[in-house]
This record gives C-alpha cells, sequence and structure tokens, in this order.
C-alpha cells in the first residue's frame, strides 16, 4: 500500500486544497475559522489563516504562479491585517506569541510569494516580530490571561516552532533552554513546571528544532529522532488527532523516511480514514468536527510527498 501515497497525492491534494479555499470554513469576507460541522461553524482563527496563507505562499514560490491561489491569498492577507493589534494575535483578551509567530511568518511569505510589499504588512511583521522578541527574552507564552498550566499560553518548547517567524539572537539558546527544562529523552512537557506532555505539542516542538537547524543553528539531532520514536508509537497506539499524524508524516518526510516507513504508512491512513468526501479532514474518529488546521497539515504532508519536504516552508 505504501506506494501508492506518493500516487494519490496531487489529486488529494488539489481536493483538500479546494476545500480550504471555497469550503464551510471560509466567509464572505476571505476568513478563516477553526472547523465545521452541521450546527455550522467554530471560530474566526487567525492562526489557521496564517497556517492557509503559508501554505499558499508555499505553492507560488514552489509550483509557480496560480491567479485563485493568488486570489485566495490577497483576501486572507485583507482579512488578517485589521484584526492583529500592532502585529499581535489577541484572543479572547490574550496575547499569543504562538499564534503571532504563525500569522508573522505567512505575511512574511506573502511578500515574497507575491507583488504585496505594502506599508500595512510589513508593518505587521515588524511588530509582532518585536512583540516576540520580548516573549522570549521574559520568558512568557502570551501576555493577558491568567496562568493556568494550559500549554499554548506557557512558556513551553511548542514556542520553538517562533524560529519560522523571525531570525533573532534571543533564539539563540531557546533549544538548550527547553533541551534542560522540558526533555526527558523522549518527548517535550509542556513547560518546566509539568511533568505532563501533549502529543502535539511536542510535535511542534520538533518543528522548531528542525526550523532552528534550516536557519543554521547547530541542534542535536538524536533529540529529533527520539521525538519522533514517540510521537511514532503515539500515533499507531492511540486515536490520536489527526493534525498529529499530519505533523508525524512532514516530520518523517523532513528526516529523510522512506515511503515504505511503517510510521509513515499508518499516519497517512489514520489521516486517510477522516478524510471527507467533500475535501475536508475530520479531526478525529470522535468528533464532528471538520477541522481547518489539520487539512492544512494535511495537504502539506501530501504536497511534500509529492514534490519534496522543505523545513523553510513548515506552514
Amino acid at each position: 500500500m505504501s506506494h501508492t501515497w506518493p500516487q494519490r497525492a496531487a489529486q488529494s491534494e488539489a481536493h483538500h486544497v479546494a476545500w480550504l479555499t471555497d469550503g464551510p470554513t471560509r466567509d464572505d469576507d476571505g476568513g478563516v475559522w477553526s472547523w465545521a460541522n452541521a450546527g455550522g461553524r467554530g471560530f474566526p482563527y487567525l492562526e489557521a489563516a496564517g497556517l492557509l496563507l503559508s501554505l499558499h505562499c508555499e505553492a507560488l514560490v514552489r509550483e509557480g504562479p496560480d491567479p485563485a491561489i493568488h486570489a485566495d491569498g490577497a483576501r486572507i492577507v485583507q482579512w488578517i491585517l485589521p484584526r492583529l493589534d500592532g502585529g499581535v494575535v489577541e484572543h479572547k483578551g490574550a496575547r499569543y506569541a504562538f499564534d503571532t509567530a504563525i500569522v508573522v511568518a505567512s505575511l512574511d511569505r506573502w511578500v515574497a510569494a507575491s507583488d504585496d510589499d505594502s506599508l500595512a504588512v510589513r508593518g505587521a511583521v515588524a511588530g509582532g516580530r518585536r512583540f516576540l522578541a520580548t516573549c522570549v527574552e521574559q520568558q512568557v507564552g502570551q501576555r493577558g490571561h491568567p496562568k493556568d498550566g494550559h500549554w499554548s499560553r506557557e512558556f513551553g518548547p511548542h514556542l520553538l516552532k517562533l524560529a519560522v517567524a523571525m531570525e533573532h539572537p534571543c533564539l539563540d539558546g531557546l533549544a538548550n533552554h527547553f533541551l534542560r527544562t522540558c526533555w526527558d529523552g523522549e518527548r517535550f512537557h509542556i513547560h518546566a513546571d509539568s511533568q505532563s506532555w501533549y502529543a502535539h505539542a511536542h510535535a511542534y516542538a520538533l518543528e522548531g528544532l528542525l526550523a532552528l537547524r534550516a536557519r543554521g543553528h547547530s541542534i542535536d539531532m538524536s533529540v529529533v529522532d527520539a521525538g519522533l520514536d514517540t510521537l511514532r508509537r503515539t500515533v499507531s497506539e492511540s486515536g490520536t488527532s489527526t493534525d498529529v499524524a499530519a505533523q508525524l508524516i512532514r516530520l518523517g518526510l523532513l528526516r529523510g523516511w522512506s515511503a515504505e516507513d511503517e510510521g509513515l504508512n499508518g499516519a497517512w491512513e489514520r489521516v486517510a480514514s477522516r478524510a471527507r468526501v467533500d475535501g475536508g479532514v475530520l479531526y478525529r474518529d470522535d468528533s464532528p468536527d471538520v477541522n481547518t488546521w489539520a487539512t492544512v497539515f494535511t495537504v502539506q504532508a501530501h504536497r511534500w510527498s509529492r514534490i519534496g519536504a522543505d523545513p523553510s516552508w513548515l506552514a
């Protein structure tokens, strides 16, 4: 079965992209929502918008001009910009470092992939990067929400993925910091004061290490490979979410795993079992939510299996 995945990639990829561009998680203003189900849509989600914009930018740069993709990218940009606060993503009163990094990376990529070199886009990128630098320097994951231990609000190893958004001296010691405080030899804990781990955040940490390596930082690849082994077991042995399975595929492709790798096949089967006929991807087997970011990750997994993995385009 393994040899069929690259053969299916182009067709499956196009089907998913059509859902992301014109499906039920999009609104008339170009907005990107978190998920859709029989009851409607979730919520407008800037992080998901950034992920989709980065995916579009990769297509424009790596595969050439596409008027439909360019037009949708422009719509997303115009939806994102007025919703930022000085380049920063705010959600329910909190200003998030991770979400800001995803959006900043997407806007920066848009400048390179399109003819849009507007002051508004450049100003948002610059403002977001200033915010990110202060978060790293002061070791905070967000501002404006009481600390409650939730991984997305903590100064945790998922923030290694800030490397997709910036080149800054503050990143120099970030990998070593989280290796000292959160790595147990198999997995990254969600933050320094926790013994818990979350596969999605763990995968982000591994993606961040590979993004740092692509930017020229010295990274201990034995950590990446040990973390990947943990992720492979998790996807194989549990009903983990689709985004984690698609993240495993992307990470495995970045590490040069062969198409016959058992871990890749298991992850592909998990993703394929949740793909809907309309092109969206369910979040879990027991969830009615057809999920935007899981579908973005799935598209990139298909694309990379078809044209090659590239860490500089990690969505």
